[in-house]
């Protein structure tokens, strides 16, 4: 097989193109595509035209198709996301239950020091509950949970207390998405703890816990607020990342987070809250004793249909790959015309 400039050509163009469609990644699929080509040519000169070409159309068609459906395999991932971080959820509830069962009351949603500032969260007060007594007894109450001796415990986090696996940041490892909604009519209200009797609406119907994008330190005394929660769809809310839509080969999207996410009732039982609620059907779910239930208030809001942007640059660099890659069915730059030279 000999080499000319259109040959030189046309290989530098596919390379360019897988490059700049698949970045460097395309680099494996150039180097495929290039060495059966080669191997087939130093094979036999004879079955170039038609062994060249097919081969050369199937490996490229392959490596297009895996590389778009590739994507598509990440889908199954928000699912066990979300079971994980449900799991997760269940197991705090049930911590804050076993607390009730031993105090006749939950925790209160903080411990206040003689000036009411607020010094230790209802996470560390349930540390026992959840197979950790080690780790409370290290955790000084005398000082805040930022003091000289807890703030070294903030590494210890339960692995109850972890980021929801569809929200993980590295760089805030001892952050936890799951909060209390803290208000005068909530379960976890204030410096007090409240009991199951107070609970007039129903355990069932009561919210406990909630999730949230806007992350904390695990031991900080901080959740969210009343009508923080109510609010729905403003930051710090219950929010979640689960089942945003992806970015993928063809479309962007610019989506932080959804008024959506996996809460807790005060019996145990967890829910996903979704789409978004109204303002009233948020209050009949925290208030413990308003008197309303939550489905004669539970008048859905229109969940927002996110509109994705195209990916043109990648559509484009796909196109004129694909046209290289079929190039060769109607021109092959390889085939050496040779002009005879005639004998005297």
């Amino acid at each position: 097989m000999t080499f000319r400039l259109p040959l030189l050509l046309y290989v530098m163009a596919v390379l360019a193109a897988f490059l700049a469609t698949f970045g460097p990644g395309g680099l494996i699929g150039f180097v495929i595509w290039g060495g059966i080509g080669l191997a087939i040519a130093n094979r036999s000169s004879k079955s170039l035209g038609s062994c060249f070409v097919e081969l050369l159309v199937t490996v490229a068609i392959l490596f297009v198709l895996i590389a778009c459906l590739l994507p598509a395999v990440r889908t199954a991932r928000p699912v066990a996301y979300r079971v994980q971080c449900t799991n997760n959820l269940k197991q705090l509830a049930l911590a804050l239950l076993n607390y009730e069962a031993q105090y006749d009351c939950f925790p209160p949603a903080y411990v206040a020091d003689a000036e009411g500032t607020p010094m230790h969260s209802w996470r560390v007060l349930i540390l026992p509950y959840l197979e950790q007594q080690a780790l409370y007894d290290q955790y000084v109450l005398r000082e805040p949970w930022n003091g000289p001796n807890n703030r070294k415990l903030a590494a210890q986090m339960p692995s109850y207390f972890l980021r929801c696996p569809s929200d993980r940041d590295e760089n805030e490892e001892a952050k936890t998405n799951y909060v209390a909604v803290v208000g005068p009519q909530t379960i976890l209200s204030g410096g007090k703890g409240r009991t199951m009797k107070e609970i007039t609406d129903g355990v069932a119907n009561t919210l406990l816990l909630v999730e949230t994008v806007d992350a904390v330190p695990w031991m900080e005394p901080r959740d969210i607020t009343f009508d923080q929660a109510v609010a729905t769809t403003q930051r710090p809310c219950v929010s979640s990342k689960h089942f945003l839509p992806r970015d993928n080969f063809f479309v962007s999207y610019d989506i932080a987070f959804k008024p959506i996410g996996n809460v807790a009732m005060a019996d145990g039982h967890i829910d996903f809250l979704a789409p978004p609620r109204t303002p009233e059907a948020m209050r009949a779910m925290l208030t413990v004793s308003g008197g309303e239930l939550p489905e004669e208030a539970a008048n859905f809001i229109e969940e927002e249909e996110f509109v994705g942007r195209w990916n043109w640059r990648n559509i484009i660099s796909l196109a004129i790959l694909i046209g290289l890659i079929f190039m060769p069915l109607f021109w092959r730059p390889w085939q050496v015309k040779t002009q005879e030279i005639p004998t005297p």
